[in-house]
Protein backbone atom coordinates (compact mmCIF):
# COMPACT_ATOMS: atom_id res chain seq x y z
CA UNK A 1 0.00 0.00 0.00
CA UNK A 2 2.86 2.38 0.88
CA UNK A 3 4.51 1.68 -2.45
CA UNK A 4 1.25 2.47 -4.26
CA UNK A 5 0.94 5.84 -2.49
CA UNK A 6 4.56 6.65 -3.33
CA UNK A 7 3.92 5.86 -7.04
CA UNK A 8 0.79 8.05 -7.11
CA UNK A 9 2.73 10.89 -5.48
CA UNK A 10 5.48 10.69 -8.10
CA UNK A 11 2.90 10.67 -10.91
CA UNK A 12 1.27 13.80 -9.44
CA UNK A 13 4.65 15.59 -9.32
CA UNK A 14 5.42 14.59 -12.91
CA UNK A 15 1.99 15.85 -14.02
CA UNK A 16 2.58 19.18 -12.32
CA UNK A 17 6.02 19.51 -13.95
CA UNK A 18 4.52 18.77 -17.37
CA UNK A 19 1.92 21.47 -16.74
CA UNK A 20 4.66 23.98 -15.93
CA UNK A 21 6.58 23.07 -19.08
CA UNK A 22 3.52 23.71 -21.26
CA UNK A 23 1.90 26.66 -19.48
CA UNK A 24 4.64 28.81 -18.02
CA UNK A 25 6.46 29.75 -21.30
CA UNK A 26 3.36 31.65 -22.41
CA UNK A 27 4.42 34.52 -20.17
CA UNK A 28 8.19 34.05 -20.22
CA UNK A 29 10.27 36.79 -21.91
CA UNK A 30 11.89 36.03 -25.25
CA UNK A 31 15.43 36.07 -23.93
CA UNK A 32 14.52 33.33 -21.42
CA UNK A 33 13.26 31.18 -24.26
CA UNK A 34 16.47 31.70 -26.16
CA UNK A 35 18.31 30.00 -23.28
CA UNK A 36 16.48 26.74 -23.92
CA UNK A 37 18.42 23.60 -24.72
CA UNK A 38 20.15 23.14 -28.10
CA UNK A 39 17.41 20.75 -29.11
CA UNK A 40 15.09 23.74 -29.64
CA UNK A 41 17.25 25.39 -32.29
CA UNK A 42 14.78 26.53 -34.97
CA UNK A 43 14.42 27.01 -38.68
CA UNK A 44 11.70 29.44 -39.77
CA UNK A 45 8.76 28.14 -41.72
CA UNK A 46 5.54 29.83 -42.82
CA UNK A 47 1.98 28.62 -43.07
CA UNK A 48 -0.80 30.53 -44.83
CA UNK A 49 -4.26 30.58 -43.28
CA UNK A 50 -7.26 32.85 -44.04
CA UNK A 51 -5.24 34.87 -46.57
CA UNK A 52 -2.64 35.77 -43.92
CA UNK A 53 0.88 34.32 -43.68
CA UNK A 54 1.83 33.47 -40.11
CA UNK A 55 5.43 32.62 -39.31
CA UNK A 56 6.36 29.93 -36.83
CA UNK A 57 9.36 27.69 -36.28
CA UNK A 58 10.13 24.00 -36.39
CA UNK A 59 12.69 22.05 -34.38
CA UNK A 60 15.70 20.27 -35.88
CA UNK A 61 13.61 17.15 -36.20
CA UNK A 62 11.32 18.97 -38.64
CA UNK A 63 8.26 19.24 -36.36
CA UNK A 64 6.13 22.12 -37.67
CA UNK A 65 2.99 23.76 -36.34
CA UNK A 66 -0.27 22.99 -38.09
CA UNK A 67 -2.51 25.76 -39.51
CA UNK A 68 -5.06 24.94 -36.78
CA UNK A 69 -2.46 25.57 -34.07
CA UNK A 70 -1.40 28.81 -35.74
CA UNK A 71 -5.00 29.97 -35.99
CA UNK A 72 -5.54 29.23 -32.30
CA UNK A 73 -2.39 31.08 -31.33
CA UNK A 74 -3.23 34.13 -33.46
CA UNK A 75 -6.74 34.43 -32.08
CA UNK A 76 -5.39 34.16 -28.55
CA UNK A 77 -2.49 36.60 -28.82
CA UNK A 78 -3.42 38.95 -31.67
CA UNK A 79 -0.71 40.60 -33.74
CA UNK A 80 2.91 40.97 -32.68
CA UNK A 81 6.11 39.00 -32.21
CA UNK A 82 7.31 36.76 -29.42
CA UNK A 83 7.78 33.19 -28.25
CA UNK A 84 5.00 31.01 -26.93
CA UNK A 85 4.19 27.49 -25.82
CA UNK A 86 1.85 25.51 -28.04
CA UNK A 87 -0.35 22.48 -27.30
CA UNK A 88 2.37 20.09 -28.49
CA UNK A 89 4.48 21.08 -25.47
CA UNK A 90 7.24 22.85 -27.46
CA UNK A 91 8.37 26.49 -27.47
CA UNK A 92 8.11 28.38 -30.79
CA UNK A 93 8.84 31.98 -31.83
CA UNK A 94 6.11 33.53 -33.93
CA UNK A 95 5.42 36.57 -36.11
CA UNK A 96 1.72 37.20 -36.65
CA UNK A 97 0.44 39.30 -39.59
CA UNK A 98 0.67 43.09 -39.22
CA UNK A 99 -2.06 45.55 -40.14
CA UNK A 100 -2.41 46.07 -43.87
CA UNK A 101 -4.82 47.83 -46.22
CA UNK A 102 -6.20 46.47 -49.48
CA UNK A 103 -7.89 49.06 -51.71
CA UNK A 104 -10.95 47.41 -53.24
CA UNK A 105 -12.31 50.41 -55.18
CA UNK A 106 -11.10 51.70 -57.53
CA UNK A 107 -9.91 48.25 -58.55
CA UNK A 108 -8.39 49.37 -61.85
CA UNK A 109 -9.60 50.25 -65.31
CA UNK A 110 -12.37 52.61 -64.17
CA UNK A 111 -12.90 56.07 -65.64
CA UNK A 112 -14.14 58.52 -63.02
CA UNK A 113 -15.41 61.92 -64.09
CA UNK A 114 -14.21 65.09 -62.38
CA UNK A 115 -17.05 66.67 -60.43
CA UNK A 116 -18.68 63.31 -59.70
CA UNK A 117 -18.80 61.53 -56.37
CA UNK A 118 -17.12 58.14 -56.12
CA UNK A 119 -16.81 55.59 -53.30
CA UNK A 120 -13.27 54.67 -52.25
CA UNK A 121 -13.42 51.29 -50.48
CA UNK A 122 -10.81 49.26 -48.62
CA UNK A 123 -10.36 46.28 -46.33
CA UNK A 124 -7.86 45.94 -43.50
CA UNK A 125 -6.35 43.40 -41.10
CA UNK A 126 -5.08 43.93 -37.60
CA UNK A 127 -5.55 47.25 -35.81
CA UNK A 128 -4.40 50.21 -37.93
CA UNK A 129 -5.99 52.77 -35.61
CA UNK A 130 -9.12 54.90 -35.69
CA UNK A 131 -8.39 57.10 -38.71
CA UNK A 132 -6.72 56.93 -42.11
CA UNK A 133 -5.29 59.40 -44.60
CA UNK A 134 -6.29 58.97 -48.26
CA UNK A 135 -4.02 60.14 -51.07
CA UNK A 136 -4.16 60.21 -54.86
CA UNK A 137 -1.11 58.85 -56.67
CA UNK A 138 -0.14 59.40 -60.30
CA UNK A 139 2.46 57.26 -62.04
CA UNK A 140 3.18 55.70 -58.65
CA UNK A 141 4.09 59.01 -56.97
CA UNK A 142 2.16 61.28 -54.60
CA UNK A 143 -0.16 63.63 -56.50
CA UNK A 144 -2.50 65.18 -53.94
CA UNK A 145 -4.20 64.55 -50.60
CA UNK A 146 -7.87 63.56 -50.80
CA UNK A 147 -8.48 63.74 -47.05
CA UNK A 148 -6.18 64.02 -44.06
CA UNK A 149 -8.56 62.15 -41.76
CA UNK A 150 -11.31 59.62 -42.42
CA UNK A 151 -12.68 56.83 -40.20
CA UNK A 152 -10.81 53.53 -40.68
CA UNK A 153 -14.10 51.64 -40.75
CA UNK A 154 -15.50 48.68 -38.85
CA UNK A 155 -15.38 44.92 -39.20
CA UNK A 156 -12.33 45.01 -41.47
CA UNK A 157 -13.68 47.37 -44.13
CA UNK A 158 -13.98 51.11 -44.70
CA UNK A 159 -15.44 53.59 -47.19
CA UNK A 160 -14.98 57.25 -48.12
CA UNK A 161 -17.20 59.18 -50.55
CA UNK A 162 -14.85 61.33 -52.64
CA UNK A 163 -16.17 64.25 -54.66
CA UNK A 164 -13.54 64.61 -57.37
CA UNK A 165 -12.75 68.33 -57.86
CA UNK A 166 -14.49 69.72 -60.93
CA UNK A 167 -11.23 71.45 -61.85
CA UNK A 168 -9.34 68.13 -62.01
CA UNK A 169 -7.73 67.68 -65.43
CA UNK A 170 -8.03 64.51 -67.48
CA UNK A 171 -5.39 61.87 -66.88
CA UNK A 172 -4.61 58.20 -66.32
CA UNK A 173 -2.29 56.05 -64.22
CA UNK A 174 -3.99 57.18 -61.02
CA UNK A 175 -4.03 55.08 -57.84
CA UNK A 176 -5.44 55.46 -54.32
CA UNK A 177 -3.30 55.04 -51.20
CA UNK A 178 -4.78 54.50 -47.71
CA UNK A 179 -2.49 54.99 -44.68
CA UNK A 180 -3.02 54.86 -40.93
CA UNK A 181 -2.74 58.30 -39.31
CA UNK A 182 -0.96 56.81 -36.30
CA UNK A 183 1.53 54.48 -38.03
CA UNK A 184 2.63 55.21 -41.59
CA UNK A 185 3.91 51.63 -41.92
CA UNK A 186 0.30 50.49 -42.11
CA UNK A 187 -0.56 51.44 -45.69
CA UNK A 188 -1.88 50.04 -48.94
CA UNK A 189 -2.37 51.22 -52.52
CA UNK A 190 -4.71 50.12 -55.28
CA UNK A 191 -2.89 47.55 -57.40
CA UNK A 192 -4.15 48.76 -60.77
CA UNK A 193 -4.56 52.26 -62.19
CA UNK A 194 -7.70 54.18 -63.12
CA UNK A 195 -8.44 57.31 -65.17
CA UNK A 196 -10.05 60.68 -64.48
CA UNK A 197 -12.03 62.42 -67.22
CA UNK A 198 -12.49 66.19 -67.36
CA UNK A 199 -15.86 67.29 -66.03
CA UNK A 200 -18.50 68.15 -68.66
CA UNK A 201 -20.10 70.38 -66.00
CA UNK A 202 -18.28 72.49 -63.40
CA UNK A 203 -20.23 73.75 -60.35
CA UNK A 204 -18.75 77.05 -59.18
CA UNK A 205 -21.36 77.94 -56.54
CA UNK A 206 -22.08 77.02 -53.78
CA UNK A 207 -18.52 76.76 -52.47
CA UNK A 208 -17.03 74.74 -49.66
CA UNK A 209 -17.59 76.31 -46.25
CA UNK A 210 -20.30 78.77 -47.32
CA UNK A 211 -23.35 79.29 -45.15
CA UNK A 212 -26.84 79.93 -46.54
CA UNK A 213 -30.03 80.87 -44.69
CA UNK A 214 -33.35 79.09 -45.10
CA UNK A 215 -36.01 81.39 -46.54
CA UNK A 216 -33.49 83.34 -48.62
CA UNK A 217 -32.46 82.89 -52.24
CA UNK A 218 -29.03 81.86 -53.47
CA UNK A 219 -27.45 81.47 -56.88
CA UNK A 220 -26.39 78.04 -58.12
CA UNK A 221 -23.74 78.61 -60.81
CA UNK A 222 -22.17 76.20 -63.26
CA UNK A 223 -20.46 76.02 -66.64
CA UNK A 224 -20.38 73.37 -69.36
CA UNK A 225 -17.23 72.15 -71.07
CA UNK A 226 -19.03 69.70 -73.32
CA UNK A 227 -22.56 69.22 -74.59
CA UNK A 228 -24.82 68.03 -71.76
CA UNK A 229 -27.97 68.53 -73.82
CA UNK A 230 -30.60 71.26 -73.53
CA UNK A 231 -31.57 70.73 -69.88
CA UNK A 232 -30.18 69.72 -66.49
CA UNK A 233 -31.80 68.83 -63.20
CA UNK A 234 -30.52 70.17 -59.88
CA UNK A 235 -30.53 68.11 -56.68
CA UNK A 236 -29.61 68.77 -53.07
CA UNK A 237 -27.34 66.21 -51.37
CA UNK A 238 -26.73 65.79 -47.65
CA UNK A 239 -23.85 63.68 -46.39
CA UNK A 240 -23.14 62.63 -49.97
CA UNK A 241 -26.61 61.11 -50.45
CA UNK A 242 -29.67 62.36 -52.34
CA UNK A 243 -31.81 64.64 -50.17
CA UNK A 244 -34.31 66.41 -52.43
CA UNK A 245 -34.83 67.76 -55.95
CA UNK A 246 -34.47 71.51 -56.40
CA UNK A 247 -35.65 71.56 -60.01
CA UNK A 248 -36.35 68.75 -62.46
CA UNK A 249 -35.46 70.85 -65.51
CA UNK A 250 -33.65 74.09 -66.25
CA UNK A 251 -31.59 75.21 -69.30
CA UNK A 252 -28.13 73.64 -69.28
CA UNK A 253 -26.22 76.24 -71.27
CA UNK A 254 -24.07 75.72 -74.32
CA UNK A 255 -20.46 74.59 -74.55
CA UNK A 256 -18.21 76.88 -72.52
CA UNK A 257 -21.03 79.10 -71.26
CA UNK A 258 -22.03 79.71 -67.66
CA UNK A 259 -25.51 79.31 -66.26
CA UNK A 260 -27.24 80.41 -63.08
CA UNK A 261 -30.30 79.15 -61.24
CA UNK A 262 -31.87 81.26 -58.47
CA UNK A 263 -32.79 78.88 -55.67
CA UNK A 264 -35.18 80.06 -52.99
CA UNK A 265 -34.28 77.89 -50.02
CA UNK A 266 -37.53 76.84 -48.32
CA UNK A 267 -38.03 78.46 -44.94
CA UNK A 268 -38.89 74.98 -43.70
CA UNK A 269 -35.49 73.62 -44.80
CA UNK A 270 -33.88 71.67 -41.96
CA UNK A 271 -30.74 73.51 -40.73
CA UNK A 272 -27.52 71.54 -40.94
CA UNK A 273 -24.19 71.04 -42.68
CA UNK A 274 -22.72 68.61 -45.23
CA UNK A 275 -24.99 69.90 -48.00
CA UNK A 276 -23.91 69.76 -51.67
CA UNK A 277 -25.45 70.58 -55.06
CA UNK A 278 -25.55 68.00 -57.83
CA UNK A 279 -26.26 68.95 -61.47
CA UNK A 280 -27.07 66.23 -64.02
CA UNK A 281 -28.01 66.29 -67.70
CA UNK A 282 -31.62 65.18 -68.22
CA UNK A 283 -30.61 63.38 -71.45
CA UNK A 284 -27.30 61.83 -70.33
CA UNK A 285 -27.02 60.81 -66.68
CA UNK A 286 -23.26 60.24 -66.98
CA UNK A 287 -22.90 63.98 -67.58
CA UNK A 288 -23.01 65.13 -63.97
CA UNK A 289 -21.13 67.17 -61.40
CA UNK A 290 -21.28 67.80 -57.65
CA UNK A 291 -20.21 70.97 -55.86
CA UNK A 292 -16.89 70.64 -54.06
CA UNK A 293 -16.83 70.47 -50.28
CA UNK A 294 -19.90 71.15 -48.15
CA UNK A 295 -22.03 74.18 -47.38
CA UNK A 296 -24.30 74.86 -44.43
CA UNK A 297 -27.94 75.92 -44.20
CA UNK A 298 -28.98 77.99 -41.21
CA UNK A 299 -32.49 78.35 -39.85
CA UNK A 300 -34.38 81.48 -40.98
CA UNK A 301 -34.49 84.44 -38.56
CA UNK A 302 -37.98 85.25 -39.94
CA UNK A 303 -40.51 82.69 -41.17
CA UNK A 304 -43.50 83.92 -43.21
CA UNK A 305 -46.46 81.75 -42.21
CA UNK A 306 -49.16 83.41 -44.36
CA UNK A 307 -49.81 83.50 -47.28
CA UNK A 308 -49.01 79.85 -47.95
CA UNK A 309 -50.27 78.69 -51.33
CA UNK A 310 -53.82 80.12 -51.24
CA UNK A 311 -55.53 82.57 -53.57
CA UNK A 312 -56.01 86.20 -52.51
CA UNK A 313 -58.40 88.55 -54.33
CA UNK A 314 -58.06 92.21 -55.34
CA UNK A 315 -59.78 94.78 -53.09
CA UNK A 316 -59.80 92.33 -50.18
CA UNK A 317 -57.86 92.50 -46.91
CA UNK A 318 -55.63 89.65 -45.74
CA UNK A 319 -53.29 89.09 -42.79
CA UNK A 320 -49.61 88.65 -43.63
CA UNK A 321 -48.19 86.75 -40.64
CA UNK A 322 -44.69 85.72 -39.59
CA UNK A 323 -42.58 84.30 -36.78
CA UNK A 324 -39.13 85.52 -35.78
CA UNK A 325 -36.22 84.49 -33.56
CA UNK A 326 -32.99 86.06 -32.28
CA UNK A 327 -33.22 89.87 -32.41
CA UNK A 328 -34.20 91.25 -35.82
CA UNK A 329 -34.83 94.75 -34.47
CA UNK A 330 -38.09 96.68 -33.75
CA UNK A 331 -39.28 97.17 -37.33
CA UNK A 332 -39.61 95.25 -40.59
CA UNK A 333 -40.50 96.04 -44.18
CA UNK A 334 -42.73 93.87 -46.38
CA UNK A 335 -42.17 93.34 -50.11
CA UNK A 336 -44.07 91.53 -52.86
CA UNK A 337 -42.18 89.11 -55.13
CA UNK A 338 -43.26 87.36 -58.32
CA UNK A 339 -41.36 84.49 -59.95
CA UNK A 340 -38.62 85.05 -57.36
CA UNK A 341 -38.09 88.68 -58.44
CA UNK A 342 -38.91 91.81 -56.40
CA UNK A 343 -42.06 93.52 -57.70
CA UNK A 344 -43.01 96.29 -55.28
CA UNK A 345 -43.06 97.28 -51.58
CA UNK A 346 -46.14 96.60 -49.48
CA UNK A 347 -45.06 98.35 -46.25
CA UNK A 348 -41.82 100.21 -45.54
CA UNK A 349 -41.80 100.16 -41.73
CA UNK A 350 -44.08 98.33 -39.33
CA UNK A 351 -43.66 96.74 -35.92
CA UNK A 352 -41.86 93.39 -35.78
CA UNK A 353 -44.54 92.18 -33.36
CA UNK A 354 -44.13 90.63 -29.92
CA UNK A 355 -43.48 87.23 -28.40
CA UNK A 356 -41.90 85.92 -31.60
CA UNK A 357 -44.85 86.62 -33.94
CA UNK A 358 -46.08 89.56 -36.02
CA UNK A 359 -48.73 90.44 -38.59
CA UNK A 360 -49.80 93.10 -41.07
CA UNK A 361 -53.24 93.62 -42.64
CA UNK A 362 -52.77 94.09 -46.38
CA UNK A 363 -55.55 95.40 -48.58
CA UNK A 364 -54.72 94.34 -52.14
CA UNK A 365 -54.99 97.13 -54.72
CA UNK A 366 -57.71 96.86 -57.40
CA UNK A 367 -54.89 97.43 -59.92
CA UNK A 368 -52.64 94.63 -58.69
CA UNK A 369 -51.57 92.40 -61.59
CA UNK A 370 -53.31 89.05 -61.62
CA UNK A 371 -51.27 85.84 -61.66
CA UNK A 372 -49.54 83.15 -59.64
CA UNK A 373 -46.02 82.55 -58.24
CA UNK A 374 -46.33 85.46 -55.81
CA UNK A 375 -44.39 85.48 -52.53
CA UNK A 376 -44.07 87.77 -49.51
CA UNK A 377 -40.73 88.79 -48.02
CA UNK A 378 -40.41 90.25 -44.52
CA UNK A 379 -37.06 91.93 -43.72
CA UNK A 380 -35.61 93.72 -40.72
CA UNK A 381 -35.13 97.47 -41.39
CA UNK A 382 -31.86 97.45 -39.42
CA UNK A 383 -30.35 94.13 -40.60
CA UNK A 384 -31.04 93.14 -44.26
CA UNK A 385 -29.66 89.64 -43.64
CA UNK A 386 -32.49 89.05 -41.17
CA UNK A 387 -35.22 88.19 -43.65
CA UNK A 388 -37.75 85.52 -44.57
CA UNK A 389 -39.60 84.62 -47.77
CA UNK A 390 -42.89 82.72 -47.87
CA UNK A 391 -42.08 79.09 -48.70
CA UNK A 392 -45.16 78.47 -50.85
CA UNK A 393 -46.26 80.84 -53.61
CA UNK A 394 -49.79 82.23 -53.70
CA UNK A 395 -51.91 83.70 -56.51
CA UNK A 396 -53.95 86.88 -56.95
CA UNK A 397 -57.41 86.75 -58.48
CA UNK A 398 -60.13 89.18 -59.56
CA UNK A 399 -62.03 91.03 -56.89
CA UNK A 400 -64.69 89.02 -55.12
CA UNK A 401 -68.24 89.48 -56.37
CA UNK A 402 -70.11 91.06 -53.43
CA UNK A 403 -73.52 91.16 -55.18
Amino acid sequence: MAEMLKLLSRLAVLGFLLFLIVALPLTMPAKTQAASSPSTQIQSTSITSDNNTMYAASRDNGLALSPDVLSWFYRFYGTGNGIGSFPDGNLYPFNSPESTFIVASPSGGETWTAGSQQAIKWTYTGNPGTYVKIELLKDGAFYQTITQKAPTGTGGSGLYNWTIPSSEISGNNFQIRVTSTTDSAFTGSSKNTFSILKAPITVSSPKDGESYTAGQWQEIDWACSGNPGPYVKIELLKGGAYYQTITTQTPAGSDGSGRCYVWTIPSTQIPGDKYQIKITSTSNTTCTATSEGNFRIKGPPIIVTSPSGEGWARESQYAITWMYNSNPGPYVKIDLYKDGVFQRPIASMISIGSGGTGFYLWTISPYQMLGDNYQIRVTSTTDPSCTGLSANSFYITEALDTD
